[in-house]
């Protein structure tokens, strides 16, 4: 990756400030380069979407690896958007929508679970491309997937991910615009044939700058390479180390250090820990804690005497989250994947499109506990969930839905009057949630259950804020923060053979959870033998 290349690397060890220092780095660059002698590029949608709201550069100059891949190949019909047709195609050699999917937004750590026997050699298949292995070097079976894959997108004229990446390095010269300088942000999860991509690229370009942290690479399973970028025979006046942590506490720095340093070839990055305002260093703590995901009411009650600040609850796997999802619920507690949106389990007061639950409880009762009268829009939002024939005037569902948002108070309340039935007009002068219940439409009652129980156990003010509670598995908050982070130890059947075999990505992946903690660490015990010992 390096030889002859005018290349250097930034390590940005957990919460040093790596993003602005890439922003800081390209505001001093574009002056000598332009706007559009620079681009970003990155793994992952998200960190593309963060990096393009910071460093001031076009849209188009900011983006995912294969995004720029795909637009200096001039594009394609995308293979991966086609499955159900290779599954009618190939039907012995069926895969699930998960196999094929490349966004790591959207990865967890048991994807290597396989629902079928395409799935497994779909993995196989990218993982041995990824890692650039001569073809006749893979094992028979992925061989013989390989060629019926190939055949059957040549026949549709499709490409898939890992074509993109090979053909631009093929194919092309330069990346699209021939830029100057190029960043390539979370480097450390690159693979090998995404790594040659940007060596190709960097050829014409007069500098590459490879920010991440090798210490924090967690998609080795997927083809990461995180020795390429961050050898340690670079040159001193090539590489340079963000020192300080504005995350990180001194206890939980030093645990998680002293964690990751059981790793062969362990490298560490030196960074100081989290001043306070006086510049004093943050001392944190950690603590052990008995509990286990067996009792998943323990780790709430953890959670619970902690909410002065935010909770994280981190797992290994997806699958390991469901009891505290029905724990958290059971508890009329409000939680949160902000960094996983897609994640419907993990977001329940959250939809992608359209009006959540959550949102159309506050609008009705904004009147009775928050601090303004009703506007038409919170009127369109709880009303579009009620019976029409049991409260509307005959047509008014259909009038408040196509009233003019630009209507306000008093002229809403006389409409309201027309729209409603008299009878229930007090209901709704005293925001009588019961009834507003009871009401509503029964096919929206499931999204409604979850936040009307946070209302009547937690009140208002707790439905209303965001939720301070965030879960999810390790990967999905990958650059995300709380002041009190809890981690189980427990490993998947993958996990644990991956312990088996190849322990640096599992002493990589805790090392990740640990250090996403501001002020306290509550370290787990393990639920089964298929766990770590911290």
């Amino acid at each position: 990756m390096f030889k002859n290349l005018n290349t250097y690397c930034v390590i940005g060890p957990p919460g040093c400030g790596k993003t602005y220092s890439i922003a800081k780095s390209i505001e001093n660059n574009i002056q000598t380069y332009g706007e559009t002698g620079i681009i970003v590029c990155s793994l992952t949608k998200t960190a593309a979407k963060e990096a393009s709201g910071r460093v001031g550069l076009p849209r188009e100059q900011v983006g995912t690896l294969h995004s720029f891949a795909y637009r200096a190949i001039g594009g394609g019909n995308v293979a991966e958007s086609h499955i159900d047709d290779w599954n009618s195609s190939v039907p012995s050699l069926k895969v699930s929508d998960g196999a094929v999917n490349d966004d790591l937004d959207d990865q967890v750590f048991d994807t290597r679970r396989c629902e079928r026997d395409g799935d497994d050699l779909m993995s196989r298949y990218n993982l041995l491309r990824a890692r650039c292995v001569p073809e006749e070097a893979w094992p028979s079976d992925v061989r013989m997937f390989g060629k019926k894959w190939r055949e059957w997108k040549d026949n549709c004229n499709f490409i898939d991910f890992a074509d993109m990446i090979e053909i631009a390095t093929q194919d092309t010269i330069t990346a699209p615009g021939n830029p100057y300088l190029i960043y390539m942000d979370e480097a450390q999860d690159s693979s090998v044939a995404e790594s040659r991509l940007l060596a190709h690229w960097g050829r014409m370009a007069r500098k590459v700058v490879v920010v991440g942290d090798p210490m924090q690479s967690l998609y080795e399973w997927r083809g990461a390479t995180p020795d390429e970028f961050f050898p340690a025979t670079l040159a001193v006046e090539r590489k340079h180390i963000l020192a300080q942590s504005y995350r990180v506490p001194e206890s939980v720095r030093d645990v998680a250090v002293r964690w990751a340093s059981r790793m062969p070839g362990f490298q560490p990055a030196p960074y100081h820990a989290r001043l306070d305002e006086s510049g004093a260093t943050v001392p944190g703590s950690v603590e052990h804690s008995d509990a286990t995901l067996k009792n998943a009411e323990e780790i709430i009650e953890l959670a619970e005497k902690h909410l002065n600040g935010t909770v994280m609850i981190l797992t290994s796997c997806g699958y390991m989250l469901n009891g505290i999802v029905a724990a958290l619920r059971a508890a009329g507690l409000p939680f949160h994947n902000p960094y996983r949106r897609k994640q419907g389990a993990w977001n329940p007061l959250h939809v992608g499109k359209g009006i959540s639950g959550r949102d159309r409880i506050l609008s009705f009762l904004e009147p009775k506990f928050g601090t303004r009268l009703w506007t038409i829009q919170d009127v369109q939002s709880w009303a579009s969930v009620l019976k029409a024939d049991d409260v509307f005037n005959h047509g008014s569902k259909t009038e408040v839905k196509e009233a003019s948002p630009e209507m306000e108070w008093p002229e809403l309340s006389e409409k309201l009057y027309q729209w409603f039935k008299p009878e229930i007009m007090e209901y709704l002068e005293n925001q009588d949630l019961k009834w507003w219940y009871e009401n509503t439409l029964p096919s929206k009652r499931k999204t409604l259950q979850f936040p009307k129980e946070i209302l009547e156990r937690r009140g208002f003010k707790t439905l209303k804020e965001q939720p301070k509670i965030i879960i999810g598995t390790t990967h999905s908050v990958k650059g995300g923060e709380a002041d009190t982070v809890i981690v189980a130890p427990d490993l998947s059947r993958a996990g644990y053979e991956e312990w088996d075999a190849n322990r640096a990505g599992v002493y990589r992946l805790f090392y990740v959870a640990m250090t996403r903690a501001r002020e306290k660490l509550i370290l787990l015990s393990p639920s089964s033998m298929m766990a770590v010992e911290w």
